[in-house]
C-alpha cells in the first residue's frame, strides 16, 4: 500500500533527453523500463549510471531472459553472467554489464515472457485472444520453456525490490515453467474457445526458466508464485473480459 500522491509526466522524444530531467527532479530511485536497443540507448544508459552515482539515487534496469539467451538448454539462476545471441539479447547483456561494473547502487530483474493486459500497447496476451475472437488458428511452437509472470505480479515485484534497495541481479516469475503450447492452451480454454484453434509448431527448445531466488531471501515467502496465479491473474483481468466466448 502506498500513500496518495500525484504523477508528473515529463514528455520526451528519445531516452537521453530525460537526464536533464534526472538532474532536476533528483528522484530517490530510478526504474528503466524504455525501449530502444541502438547505440545512443546504450549511450543514455551509459551517462545515466554516473549521474545515479553522484545523486546517490539506486538504479533499477528492466532486463530479460534474452540476456542469456545463448544458452538456451538449461535453467537460469541468478548468477548466470549475461551471454546472448540475438540483438536484443546482447544489448541487455551489454547494458548488464555496464551497470555491474560501474554502478554503486543498483539492482538488474531478468524474468521471460509477460502476460496480461498493458494500457499504451497491444499485449502479447490480448493479441494472443484477439486472434482466437477473430476465429484464427494460433501455430504455437513446442518446447518453449517459461516462467511467465502476470504483469501486475512483475510491476509490484519491482517495488519492493527497488524500495529495498536491493542489489544485484534478481529473477522475477513464478517458481515452476511450463511449455509454451501448454500455457496458451490453457488460457485460449479459460476463455472459452476450442482447442482446435491452437495447432502445434515445430519443435523449439528453448529453456527460458528464470529461477527466482534473492527476492525469498530479501522479502520472505510473498513473492513465492505459481504458474496457475499468472494464469487466474490473467483470467480475471477487466479489459481482457470482452474476447471471452459467451
Amino acid at each position: 500500500q502506498f500513500a496518495e500522491g500525484s504523477c508528473t509526466l515529463y514528455p520526451v522524444d528519445r531516452n537521453s533527453d530525460s537526464l536533464p530531467i534526472v538532474e532536476e527532479v533528483r528522484p530517490d530511485y530510478f526504474l528503466h523500463l524504455a525501449r530502444g536497443e541502438e547505440e545512443e540507448d546504450f549511450v543514455f544508459h551509459q551517462n545515466l549510471i554516473p549521474m545515479l552515482n553522484r545523486l546517490g539515487v539506486h538504479y533499477s534496469y528492466a532486463s530479460s531472459f534474452n540476456a542469456v539467451d545463448s544458452n538456451t538448454e538449461s535453467d537460469h539462476m541468478e548468477n548466470e553472467p549475461a551471454h546472448a545471441q540475438t540483438d536484443y539479447g546482447k544489448f541487455k547483456a551489454r547494458c548488464e554489464k555496464e551497470l555491474m561494473e560501474k554502478s554503486q547502487s543498483y539492482a538488474i530483474f531478468r524474468f521471460s515472457a509477460v502476460h496480461g493486459w498493458a494500457p499504451g500497447r497491444v499485449s502479447r496476451t490480448e493479441a494472443f485472444l484477439q486472434k482466437l475472437q477473430a476465429g484464427e488458428k494460433v501455430t504455437v511452437d513446442r518446447g518453449v520453456l517459461q516462467n511467465r509472470p502476470y504483469v501486475g505480479h512483475l510491476a509490484a515485484m519491482m517495488i519492493d525490490v527497488i524500495l529495498a534497495e536491493g542489489q544485484g541481479v534478481f529473477h522475477l516469475g513464478p517458481q515452476d515453467a511450463s511449455e509454451e503450447l501448454d500455457f496458451l492452451s490453457t488460457i485460449a480454454q479459460e476463455f472459452g474457445y476450442s482447442q482446435d484453434q491452437i495447432l502445434k509448431g515445430q519443435l523449439t527448445p528453448v529453456n527460458a526458466f528464470m529461477i527466482p531466488g534473492k527476492i525469498f531471501d530479501m522479502l520472505g515467502d510473498r513473492w513465492r508464485l505459481s504458474e496457475e496465479e499468472t494464469i487466474r491473474k490473467v483470467v480475471a483481468t477487466p479489459e481482457l473480459q470482452k474476447y471471452r466466448v459467451e
